[in-house]
């Protein structure tokens, strides 16, 4: 199976002493990227959430900036989203762009999530979002996936609707 080839890879990176020394933990990116995709990972084979949020927590760690690190954020409020925990990924995200400049990419990413949230809540709110994320974010493949997304969901009847959301 290439996914665990894969994985033995990124646990040789991850467990190379060397490449976590102090003297290159910001100088390369090589340690964020592989527990990110540890965590990716982790997720498809559906490991258990300590396993895929503590990857992503690690990969945090790695970051160079707070960019990068709220780059991280997302994914952890994207894994959220997909695992109903709608309250929390709607506390991280406000937690996140609080602070945010509105006209930053960050800040723009958030109508994403927030799209995606309210979509998968089935909330009216979900098409407001999406005029948002389409003002916001116009050649996004996110604003793509998003368009795709509500054109899939609102072809459904209400009871096909509910399960595809799940």
């Amino acid at each position: 199976n290439e996914l665990e080839e894969c994985k033995i890879l990124l646990n040789n990176i991850y467990n190379n002493k060397g490449i976590q020394d102090k003297k290159y933990k910001y100088k390369s990116r090589t340690n964020r990227y592989c527990r990110e995709l540890l965590g990716k990972i982790a997720l498809m084979q559906n490991e258990p959430e300590d396993v895929v949020l503590g990857y992503y927590r690690e990969a945090k760690t790695f970051a160079l900036n707070s960019k990068e690190q709220k780059e991280i954020d997302f994914e952890i409020i994207n894994y959220m989203i997909m695992s109903e925990r709608f309250d929390e990924s709607r506390q991280m995200l406000a937690r996140i762009l609080k602070d945010e400049d509105t006209s930053s990419s960050v800040y723009h990413l958030g109508y994403y999530y927030s799209f995606l949230s309210a979509t998968m809540q089935n909330d009216a709110a979900a098409d407001s979002l999406l005029g948002e994320l389409m003002i916001s974010l116009p050649g996004s493949p996110l604003t793509n996936d998003a368009l795709f997304l509500n054109f899939l969901a609102s072809e459904q009847e209400d009871e096909i609707k509910e399960s595809f959301l799940q």
